[in-house]
């Protein structure tokens, strides 16, 4: 775990430093003071570093959150907060992780890994949430290909702005934005042929 940490640690320093397509593995065994048969013991390559540090991450990420329960059918503000603070106090943990990872030119797309794992977490919450398909007004996998890249680009935003929001605040915000819709979200009135 330690030797994984610090290849992960060396690889986005660099990254950071020269740009992904200029590290080489040799780079990254040096600034972790490691030999290349160690990394070759856990990697095949830096791509393959890559994608598997951030599955850790998200693993991580995956035991800390609970799907939010409704409780006599009805969902307490508590249910979704305290799950979505959870989430983006992980990305404020590793931000420099995904600052590199989502924000860096040059960096192999790991968006659609991202966003697999953000939409399988919706899924499980849509289903959770409103369990009864004759009730839902848009294509539940259109709202979660909606959400799971409003949120990303959400996280992009507070971690390039160097967090100009607490997790709360942006928490918040967030919640704002999915329950009010945009329109209400900046003040605007909803366009009355909406829903009829």
């Amino acid at each position: 775990m330690r030797t994984r940490q610090l290849l992960r640690d060396a690889l986005i320093a660099l990254i950071h430093e020269k740009g992904f397509d200029a590290v080489k593995t040799q780079d990254i065994t040096a600034r972790a003071t490691l030999n290349r048969a160690t990394f070759y013991l856990h990697y095949r390559d830096k791509n393959d570093l890559l994608i598997k540090s951030l599955h850790e991450v998200l693993e991580e990420l995956d035991g800390a959150v609970n799907v939010p329960r409704i409780r006599n059918n009805r969902l307490s503000a508590d249910a979704i907060i305290k799950p979505l603070v959870t989430i983006f106090e992980h990305f404020a943990q590793h931000a420099e992780f995904y600052r590199v990872m989502l924000c860096e030119a040059g960096v192999p797309s790991i968006l659609d890994e991202l966003q697999q794992y953000i939409e399988t977490v919706a899924l499980q919450w849509i289903t959770e949430l409103q369990p009864h398909s004759d009730l839902r007004i848009v294509d539940p996998n259109m709202v979660i290909r909606f959400a799971s890249t409003a949120y990303i680009g959400v996280v992009k935003w507070w971690l390039e702005n160097d967090f100009p929001h607490s997790t709360e605040q942006i928490t918040e915000q967030f919640l704002w934005l999915i329950s009010l819709g945009i329109f209400r979200s900046i003040g605007l009135e909803v366009p009355s042929s909406v829903g009829k």
